[in-house]
């Protein structure tokens, strides 16, 4: 076996704390972060460390099953992976939230035409959340 191949069984190992972080991110709403995951699972995972969390976020990454978004405020975002959206970003209150692509499918059919192949969309929408603009 070349030294590839072992690298990509290393990436395809199911270890407990790999399973709860995706189990994690399965359910989770909001876009956490790296940290986030870690705060949530510490208490329930005695031998987690931060390192252990970036390592898999990673690994996970890699293997497409999970996507990482990252927004202005330089922090990265975790989500799993599923079908293309976009992102808007609020300056106020920092949420991510998604936006449906459909709005926006047109760019993508326009890429395709001028013979872009596209693997995947992503891509963030700063400003103010509709909530944020009533308060501000």
């Amino acid at each position: 076996m070349d030294k590839n191949q072992n690298k990509n069984r290393k990436w395809q190992k199911l270890t407990n704390q790999r399973t709860q972080i995706l189990e994690f991110l399965q359910t989770a709403k909001n876009h956490p972060t790296a940290e986030d995951i870690y705060k949530e699972l510490k208490p329930h995972l005695a031998r987690l460390s931060l390192s252990t969390i970036y390592r898999n976020l990673q690994s996970l990454e890699f293997e497409k099953v999970i996507c990482s978004i990252k927004t202005p405020d330089r922090k990265i975002h975790y989500e799993e992976a599923g079908p293309d959206h976009a992102h808007f970003f609020c300056d106020h209150c920092q949420k991510l939230l998604e936006l449906p692509l459909i709005e926006l499918i047109d760019i993508k059919n326009r890429l395709k035409a001028k013979g872009y192949e596209i693997q995947k969309i992503n891509f963030v929408i700063q400003g103010t959340c509709p909530i944020c603009a009533e308060l501000f």
